[in-house]
């Protein structure tokens, strides 16, 4: 990605997605779906924008239709892409929160035992 210098971190939403080919890519030996993704964002004052942004799979997996998206657009408000940096997006997050999910049950159980007195399920070796 080139630098966007002045560009806005954004919030939007993934609106629309149309499959546009697929191509090999000899360097990482496999094939690349590019997508053309259509995000909204609205404006502190109500404005609704919509963007088409071309992308392929291996750099945003995972995205649907509805979902809420980190962008970065232009002053203007006539480019946008996915900003990648920071917390993940798409199905990244997905998993992530699952996870995430997960591990505190896990540790809900864990001190739920513990409190009770009782100690959990040791497996043997």
């Amino acid at each position: 990605m080139l630098f966007k210098v002045g560009w806005e971190r954004v919030e939007g939403t993934l609106i629309a997605e149309k499959h546009v080919k697929k191509k090999w890519d000899a360097g990482g030996g496999r094939f690349r779906t590019i997508f053309d993704y259509m995000v909204e964002i609205v404006d502190t004052d109500g404005e609704a924008t919509r963007l088409v942004i071309r992308e392929d799979t291996l750099t945003v997996a995972g995205l649907s239709v509805g979902k809420r998206v980190r962008l970065l657009v232009n002053k203007q408000r006539t480019k946008a892409v996915f900003d990648t940096k920071g917390p993940p997006i798409g199905a990244a997050a997905d998993r992530a929160a699952r996870k995430k999910r997960e591990r505190d049950a896990k540790q809900a159980r864990f001190d739920q035992l513990l409190k009770d007195g009782r100690h959990p399920k040791r497996p043997h070796h």
